[in-house]
């Protein structure tokens, strides 16, 4: 006999968890700041905006984290009352006063970043060198962390406890778990599979030279972005990165984050598994056999009473890139 599974929402100082009548959780790697929206029984209190709040899922002996943060607004109706929970990188959608940095690198302006926001971190990779940068008050913080992290071939991650990294994106992580070990449906996404990536080359030193000493050169063309056609090579020069093996390292994530996203594979299970997006995992086939390893994109966990609770999860298949 199949364990009853829970939805359980424990709010920050309440001893025990209350009843969630129905739930909608989107998490992604695109955008490092999940959502919950989640409609209470007519009677349960909720906390003000603000107060701290865990989402998790109970099945027998089993109990997973699906999501923690901050209850961001709540809505009192007739029959219902109803919460939207946002993890602890929300903080970090605010601007703060311009910042200039020097002799550093990516990883630890993301950091400092999150030191003023006051959000956790966990594992943040140094990425590209920045001899000089400013962070202009015009944007948020979130902005300036996606920046940092998208010219150092990096991608911001949040864990179910809310600590922020920075991992990279080009790079295998051995022994990856299998992500399954209940079952589930597996199934390609194949509309866009034999699309081609664009080739596109990103240049680093003078004129985007090669040879001893290019890799201290400073680039010859500091504009944002120029992006070429997928026909011809063109030379994509993004500000601040000033170091060929800098270069080198976007240009490779670059490519790989567009190969791997071009043909994904979806997963659907009625119990969620412990993935958060930006963990790699070997997805088994026939047999429980791994077929390919992939990365998670987005997740999506949803409960009702008409339909009961169900992920689903989107993965790029990393064997493609």
């Amino acid at each position: 006999m199949t364990a009853k599974v829970t939805i359980t929402l424990a709010f920050d100082g309440a001893s025990d968890p209350v009843p969630v009548r129905s739930m909608r959780l989107d998490r992604g790697l695109a955008h490092p700041v999940g959502r919950a929206t989640l409609d209470l029984p007519r009677g349960v209190t909720a906390p003000d905006p603000g107060a701290a709040v865990s989402l998790g899922v109970v099945q027998g002996d089993t109990s997973l984290t699906l999501l923690g943060g901050t209850i961001a607004w709540r809505g009192v109706g007739l029959d219902a009352t109803r919460i939207s929970i946002l993890e602890p990188a929300a903080a970090l959608m605010q601007t703060m006063a311009a910042k200039s940095y020097a002799n550093t690198t990516a990883g630890q302006m993301i950091s400092d970043l999150c030191s003023i926001a006051e959000v956790q971190t966990g594992m943040i990779l140094p990425g590209a060198t920045i001899p000089h940068m400013v962070l202009r008050s015009d944007r948020t913080m979130l902005d300036h962390a996606m920046r940092l992290a998208h010219m150092s071939g990096l991608a911001l991650t949040s864990d179910t406890s809310g600590a922020l990294g920075a991992l990279a994106i080009n790079l295998p992580i051995p022994g990856a778990p299998p992500a399954l070990n209940r079952a589930a449906l597996v199934s390609e996404d194949a509309e866009n599979s034999h699309i081609p990536p664009a080739n596109r080359m990103v240049g680093a030193g003078a004129l985007g030279s090669v040879g001893p000493g290019a890799s201290t050169l400073p680039l010859a063309d500091t504009s944002l972005i120029s992006a070429g056609s997928a026909d011809a090579p063109a030379t994509t020069r993004v500000a601040a990165i000033r170091t060929l093996v800098d270069a080198t390292q976007a240009q490779l994530a670059a490519k790989q984050r567009q190969a791997a996203t071009i043909s994904g594979l979806c997963l659907t299970t009625p119990l969620p598994e412990d993935l958060s997006p930006g963990d790699v995992v070997l997805l088994p086939g026939d047999n429980g056999l791994p077929i390919r390893m992939a990365r998670l994109e987005t997740l999506a966990v949803s409960f009702s009473a008409q339909n009961g609770l169900l992920g689903h999860y989107h993965f790029s298949d990393l064997e493609a890139a």
